[in-house]
């Protein structure tokens, strides 16, 4: 399966390779394109214990790598833009001036600030 910008499908898919499609793979770079996440098809055997089977289904998850590739960019960030960062330094210079005038002129009394919760 092809993965498109942003780790979504390429519309010119079939229906059938988008049925196995499991989610969006989220890009660690600009040009990564990522892997493709197969869904484990296991099927209870006859006379086969539950036990055994999510047993046998554990191991094939396992073996197919799908659980730790998923581990990995479960808390990926994107990189954020040139001019988001511009625009929010920015924001943040003019709103330090502005109350840095504030306090200068008496309209702002100056309090001291609680910590930060973690």
């Amino acid at each position: 399966m092809q993965f498109g910008r942003r780790g979504v499908p390429s519309p010119a898919l079939s229906q059938s390779s988008l049925r196995r499609w499991t989610g969006p793979v989220r890009q660690k770079c600009a040009d990564f394109v990522g892997p493709e996440l197969s869904v484990v098809d296991v099927k209870r055997k006859k006379g086969e214990s539950f036990e055994s089977f999510l047993r046998r289904f554990g191991r094939r998850l396992q073996q197919s790598g799908n659980q730790l590739e998923a581990r990995k960019i479960r808390f990926y960030k994107e990189k954020p833009n040139k001019n988001k960062m511009r625009e929010s330094a920015l924001r943040r210079k003019l709103m330090g001036e502005k109350r840095e005038y504030l306090l200068r002129i008496g309209q702002v009394v100056d309090e001291p600030r609680k910590p930060r919760r973690r």
